[in-house]
């Protein structure tokens, strides 16, 4: 396993589009190196939570490193840059993570939102997917609400990918990562990991 960081906005530089590039060179680093790592170039799975859901799936769909993904877990994701800056602006207009990703306001980059979004390169697409995709997201998350999961799986299912899911009852946002200092991200023998990591394991068996 492999854990790839990429950039962060801060007060003077936004992440894009150097995060996606940073995403990127993390793949071909990983494939550059596969023999000594002993890594099958062609079976190679991604896994990410929030915005990490969206990078992981645009590896499965870009055709720069499409052909390198077989599978896909995307957990809590944004899948829909647009869509996931019209529900912030109307929960908290103050808030604007689309614009602090992006360096600018969302009415000028709309189109650089679009790429950079799942469920657009996804609709635009005219091949079949090579990857598998498990998406899991909790019914309660009011950061990334769970709509954006079930439009992804709908497109998915519309594209006619392989696809799993799963809907986590009470489950809020940020568990699927453990950190001592935050609350909400919990432990891998902690709910509601203890429930999702066999069914994860089952989907990486049966897809890479």
């Amino acid at each position: 396993m492999v854990a790839a960081g990429y950039r962060l906005s801060n007060e003077v530089s936004p992440a894009w589009p150097g995060v996606w590039d940073d995403i990127c060179l993390s793949l071909n680093c990983l494939i550059a190196n596969a023999p000594s790592l002993n890594i099958d170039t062609g079976r190679i799975g991604t896994i990410g939570d929030s915005v990490g859901g969206l990078m992981a799936a645009m590896l499965a769909l870009d055709e720069r490193t499409a052909s390198h993904i077989r599978a896909v877990v995307g957990v809590y994701g944004v899948y829909d840059l647009p869509e996931w800056w019209r529900v912030r602006k109307a929960l908290n207009g103050s808030e604007d993570p689309v614009g602090k990703l992006m360096g600018r306001p969302y009415e000028e980059a709309r189109e650089d939102c679009e790429n950079f979004s799942p469920m657009h390169r996804l609709q635009e697409r005219t091949s079949r997917l090579a990857a598998r995709f498990l998406i899991i997201h909790g019914n309660q998350d009011t950061r990334v609400p769970h709509d954006q999961s079930v439009r992804f799986i709908a497109a998915l299912r519309d594209r006619g990918a392989v696809y799993d899911s799963m809907f986590i009852p009470g489950a809020g946002h940020s568990w699927f990562t453990y950190a001592k200092d935050h609350a909400a991200r919990r432990r891998v023998d902690e709910e509601p990991n203890v429930t999702v990591a066999p069914r994860l394991l089952r989907f990486l068996e049966c897809s890479v």
